[in-house]
């Protein structure tokens, strides 16, 4: 278990304050974290909540456009934010000296909507060209857009976070403004605080900067998706130099037992040069460059992916085929308990180190409380990855990982 000392309130408007103390640095990381993504847009205005993110760096009533960098970098400060399917997060990590100058600096851009006409038109530009660049002119860019639109039947998760061009283009002022008073109000959100900081005046500071946000609603989302019961293909011919075949299955949601065993099980066939799938088709038989799993955890559901990027020259068949034996013999069970207990050695390990930085603390601290309304989960997550048995591995690979269950698509390069 890790003992990360969480201290907790929240203000009269609603807003849930997290704070951790750690003082082996002079440094405070500061997440306001809003349970809103991409699954909350309608029809027409996808790509929206990505956009706000953007445009939350654009000016505010008392910080002009373009300024609220300068000025944090001005005090040793740097800031970031992400938008994903069901959450939007803003950090800061500033000196500690500096923290309430961050705190009214982070505070001043939710009290009230103040994005302009011309912020508006600048961060659309800004956001399709990312789209350009990273998605629709980028090899494999396109990978998340065509498996979520086969993977769920749900129309929050099927599509992506970036959204499309066409919304992003005609999407209005008052559109924008809808949503950002729907969902970017105090009752919605975390603020979490961790590092160089005495509780008694973090408290007061939070209540003299952020006491005026706006009181709201908590979002609510009614989750419908189908399971799949027949193997989806769906093959492209793309920029890419290498074949891809890209595989995903649903599962469990995070918290889940069936989700802890799927993260261990993505560690035995693809987390070093011994792993199951990596040793099987890069080092042995030489079909793949490279091979991946991954476990992506969304606030209804839990995906488990592979992505193989076959060599030259190779029957994308014989790869295919190789990669199925692999994932046959672990439903089978032809796995060791000292594959298992490898695998949740190093996941313990990574999350100890990880834990060692205030940003990533401050991170998990804000996505438990926001999901799971439980910050004290960042002390238990060991323990639920050290519960995890041989027998949970095999159980989860049978009942999820079954070729009738996934979406697979494949990637050819044009010349072929």
């Amino acid at each position: 278990m890790i003992n990360i000392e969480i201290n907790e309130f929240t203000l009269d408007n609603g807003l849930k304050v997290v704070m951790c103390k750690n003082s082996r640095s002079p440094l405070c990381m500061v997440t306001m974290g809003f349970k809103v993504g991409s699954k909350n847009e309608k029809d027409g205005e996808h790509g929206i909540a990505h956009l706000i993110e953007h445009l939350m760096f654009s000016g505010s009533e008392h910080v002009p456009a373009g300024e609220f960098d300068v000025l944090l970098a001005d005090r040793g400060g740097d800031s970031n934010a992400y938008t994903s399917y069901d959450i939007t997060n803003f950090q800061i990590i500033i000196p500690s000296n500096s923290l309430e100058f961050a705190m009214w600096l982070d505070s001043d851009r939710y009290i009230s909507f103040g994005f302009t006409d011309e912020s508006i038109a600048i961060q659309k530009d800004v956001v399709i060209e990312e789209k350009l660049q990273h998605i629709d002119n980028s090899p494999y860019g396109t990978v998340e857009e065509e498996s979520s639109k086969r993977l769920f039947t749900d129309e929050g998760y099927r599509n992506t976070v970036i959204g499309f061009e066409k919304d992003i283009r005609n999407v209005t002022p008052e559109i924008l403004k809808n949503f950002y008073n729907k969902y970017y109000n105090a009752s919605n959100a975390v603020l979490t605080i961790v590092g160089d900081i005495e509780y008694d005046k973090t408290v007061k500071l939070v209540e003299k900067y952020y006491g005026d946000m706006p009181r709201g609603s908590r979002s609510e989302y009614d989750f419908k998706d189908n399971e799949i019961t027949e193997e989806i293909v769906f093959d492209k011919k793309d920029n890419v130099n290498l074949s891809g075949r890209f595989m995903y299955y649903k599962l469990p949601r995070p918290g889940t037992r069936e989700f802890y065993a799927a993260t261990v099980l993505s560690g035995i066939l693809t987390s070093g040069e011994s792993s199951k799938l990596f040793k099987e088709l890069v080092i042995d038989k030489k079909l793949c460059n490279e091979i991946e799993s991954f476990v992506i955890g969304l606030e209804y559901k839990g995906i488990f992916s592979i992505e193989a990027y076959i060599n030259k020259g190779v029957d994308e068949k014989l790869a295919y085929k190789a990669i199925d034996v692999v994932m046959e013999d672990i439903r089978n069970g032809n796995i060791t308990d000292e594959d298992v207990e490898s695998i949740k050695n190093k996941l313990q390990l990574g999350t100890f180190f990880a834990l060692q930085t205030n940003w990533n603390t401050a991170d998990r601290l804000s996505k438990y409380k926001i999901i799971f309304d439980d910050a004290t989960r960042i002390n238990t997550e060991p323990d639920r990855i050290a519960e995890v048995k041989k027998s949970d591995v095999i159980r989860f690979a049978a009942n999820y990982l079954k070729p009738e269950q996934r979406v697979a698509l494949n990637y050819f390069p044009n010349e072929k």
